[in-house]
């Protein structure tokens, strides 16, 4: 590779990934060290920061142990992560408890005292709706329930933030990341002077606001040490995952539309201006792009549906991977391709309390077992459960673009962990009805790693950056046989939603649904 390289580093729900690009863009090296949320307390998820550091180092040096990677010398760092999750720190930026993690519930008494009180005025402002997994409910919560850790917190992070103080020793966050506070104002891209004054917090407690692709600071003498890097490398603030993949991907034009195969599914369309959803379902987020907006709408249970399944009952197929030498997914791919859409009447309902629904009494669930449903009936249920999610979210995101006229939407395209599976982007392009054009190699970490480079000069533009760096997609087309079975389908899906829904409801009242 050329002598100068360009290091990305994304802070996720599972694990800190990191990428190497050189000048041209080309990815040189990447790797990745894992974590995982704790989830103490019935609808609460948490995530030791510490965790978050350590796992950068392990996986920063390992990139840099590369072969590939020997004769870099590192220009940039830019960093991204998982958006809303909660960072409370002392005036020395040690944390003073465990981040709040974005899927985390227990705010909801928070949410609701905002909603009725300023909801009004925060939507205008931010054109973002109010629910527990946004940053300002969890600060309440935090001052209301844990006043005595209240009393020392000096800051409240955001998780990229958070690492790259760990990094340079100042406190900085983006316009996208801030976009999910509840307390940014879209508009003038500043603090909201207004809902501080309303809910009574200083803004001092909040970061210093700068673009996604500002060199903000410089690697202290400290973390160079750590990480194995040169003194002084300039770091960029960076942006939240969801706008850094959006970059990586590509998508940044009106009539363009992204999902995310995460762990919390997601579609974003970008914007030349803000839009306010009338139903405060989908957030209106500020770009890392500037002069752009994002409307997204999301699952939260997506990804993790697909983990859990093959956490709790694919042992067997783990190992016959390990056996054969293939990834986890094809040999999953291998027993949903078995079965039909529809997976002989099973129906899969994603464990679900936050986004598209927002019911905290809701469940999961699998309707419909017989005994001639076997493993394989199961997996692709569901695969095809978390994908009807997604399909309800996407009506979301199609009632707020209607307030502004809806613009036609010509290009979709598809990044994250879950592209790799054959058979669930099949499954998503025969739901939704469309043409999906999919990049394996699309990420935040990518996206991080060019906003360094934009940051820095070595880009002259976004475009250019995007012209360098993303990868030309591959195309899977839908089955117009399986996706008229998939709008029957859907429409029972949607019943089985709403039956779940009141069956939740009479268990939480006789006692019987609390866990």
């Amino acid at each position: 590779m050329s002598r100068g390289g360009l290091l990305g580093i994304d802070i996720g729900t599972s694990g800190c990934k990191t990428v190497l690009i050189d000048l041209s863009g080309k990815v040189v090296a990447q790797a990745s060290a894992p974590y995982a949320p704790r989830y103490p307390k019935p609808g609460w998820a948490e995530q030791d920061p510490e965790d978050w550091y350590q796992a950068t180092i392990s996986a920063v040096r390992a990139v840099l142990d590369k072969p590939a990677a020997e004769a870099a010398r590192i220009l940039a760092i830019g960093v991204t992560g998982q958006m809303i999750s909660s960072v409370f720190v002392n005036n020395v930026g040690h944390p003073l408890r465990p981040a709040i993690l974005w899927m985390d519930q227990r705010s909801i008494a928070q949410t609701r005292w905002l909603d009725e009180k300023y909801g009004d005025l925060i939507c205008k402002i931010t054109k973002t709706p109010i629910n527990t997994a946004y940053t300002l409910p969890r600060i309440l919560w935090v001052r209301q329930e844990e006043p005595w850790l209240w009393e020392k917190t000096h800051k409240v992070l955001l998780a990229k933030d958070y690492i790259r103080l760990c990094m340079t020793g100042e406190y900085a966050t983006d316009f996208s990341d801030a976009s999910g506070t509840l307390l940014l104002n879209s508009e003038q891209r500043s603090w909201s002077r207004e809902i501080l004054d309303a809910v009574g917090l200083k803004q001092s407690l909040l970061p210093l606001l700068t673009p996604s692709h500002e060199p903000t600071s410089l690697l202290s003498a400290n973390a160079a040490k750590t990480l194995g890097l040169e003194e002084g490398v300039p770091v960029v603030t960076g942006a939240g995952d969801l706008f850094s993949e959006n970059l990586s991907a590509g998508n940044v034009s009106e009539g363009q539309r992204l999902i995310r195969f995460g762990s919390c599914g997601s579609i974003s369309s970008p914007l030349a201006r803000p839009v306010q959803d009338p139903n405060q379902k989908c957030p209106c987020y500020v770009h890392c792009i500037p002069h752009r907006w994002l409307l997204e709408t999301s699952t939260q249970a997506f990804g993790l549906s697909d983990s859990w399944f093959k956490e709790k009952f694919c042992q067997e197929e783990v190992e016959e991977a390990k056996q054969q030498g293939k990834a986890m997914h094809e040999i999953v791919d291998k027993m949903v391709s078995s079965v039909p859409p529809g997976a002989n009447d099973l129906y899969f309902h994603p464990f679900i309390q936050g986004a598209p629904y927002w019911d905290l009494f809701l469940r999961g669930g699998f309707i419909g077992i017989t005994a001639n449903h076997g493993k394989a009936h199961f997996a692709r249920a569901v695969l095809e459960g978390a994908t009807y999610s997604l399909r309800d979210a996407l009506d979301l995101l199609e009632q707020a673009e209607s307030t502004e006229g809806n613009s036609l939407i010509h290009e979709w395209r598809a990044i994250g962990g879950g592209v790799r599976s054959a058979s669930w982007r099949q499954i998503v392009a025969d739901v939704l009805g469309i043409n999906l054009l999919f990049l394996e190699e699309a990420n935040p970490s990518s996206g991080a790693a060019m906003l360094a480079g934009i940051g820095i000069g070595v880009f002259e533009s976004f475009e250019e950056a995007i012209r360098n760096c993303s990868a030309s997609p591959q195309r899977i087309d839908m089955n117009p046989e399986s996706h008229a079975s998939y709008l029957k389908l859907y429409d029972r899906y949607k019943a089985v939603h709403a039956g779940l829904g009141q069956l939740y409801r009479c268990l939480e009242a006789s006692g019987e649904g609390k866990s």
